[in-house]
């Protein structure tokens, strides 16, 4: 409506005052042809075009925008693809530094305890460094020291202890004159005595001093049957419990 509204003007500043004095019939066709130029001549290139080039430039730019927000997501996507895998990266990390923590601790277990082990074998060192001296002093004097004790297991038997270790000086004195290798302080327990055996005797009943001890080896090594004196029956039960056999 206010396109032929603008078009009825347009005729009557045309036409001027000869628009009026045509007949009604004629000035009816001349407005229709007037109003038709205008509207396919002047109307359309000034009003229709600039918006349909305004139309074409927005959706150009539309496009264009589109198409960069498309390049921002795809780069977004390639950034969170980033990040997930830094985080898978960081969660396989953290599982080895927890593994490898584990492992220093147990290391360090282990070295402490192998260094209280070996503060441990380095008195043991101490004493088996002393126990193979003493053993291969006491091999260089078992030819002289088996002698003084098969002397004793076959003469001093019957008699005390007081008498014995005078008998034993006497014998150890002459051995060492006559250059045989023997200890310089003979015991009847340490050249033929177990502890093992003695501990199972004293557990049986045998008395701990080293009398009763000396009369036990004898028992045990003589190869003849001793004859044994014992108003207290202390013997008979380690008799009974040790040499049953």
């Amino acid at each position: 409506m206010l396109e032929a509204a603008g078009a009825a003007k347009a005729v009557t500043a045309t036409l001027g005052l000869h628009y009026y004095n045509l007949p009604e019939r004629h000035r009816h066709q001349q407005h229709l042809h007037i109003a038709s130029n205008l509207k396919g001549n002047s109307l359309a290139p000034h009003v229709v075009a600039p918006k349909k080039a305004a139309l074409l430039e927005a959706e150009t730019e539309l496009q264009q925008q589109m198409n960069t927000l498309n390049a921002k997501r795809a780069q977004l996507q390639g950034v969170l693809d980033k990040l997930q895998a830094l985080n898978d990266e960081f969660a396989e990390m953290t599982r080895k530094k927890k593994g490898l923590e584990d492992e220093i601790e147990l290391c360090s277990t282990k070295l402490t305890r192998a260094e209280q082990l070996i503060g441990g074998l380095g008195g043991e060192k101490t004493r088996w460094t002393q126990l193979a001296h003493d053993l291969q002093e006491e091999l260089g004097n078992i030819i002289g020291d088996v002698l003084l004790a098969a002397g004793f297991i076959a003469y001093l038997g019957p008699y005390s202890v007081v008498y014995r270790r005078e008998v034993l000086q006497i014998w150890n004195e002459r051995a060492v004159e006559l250059e045989i290798p023997c200890s310089k302080s003979f015991s009847l327990i340490t050249t033929l005595g177990e502890p093992v055996v003695i501990r199972a005797w004293n557990i049986a009943g045998l008395p701990v001093d080293a009398f009763s001890i000396e009369n036990g080896i004898i028992v045990a090594q003589a190869r003849r049957w001793p004859l044994m004196i014992d108003p207290q029956g202390q013997f008979l039960t380690v008799l009974l419990l040790a040499f049953h056999h």
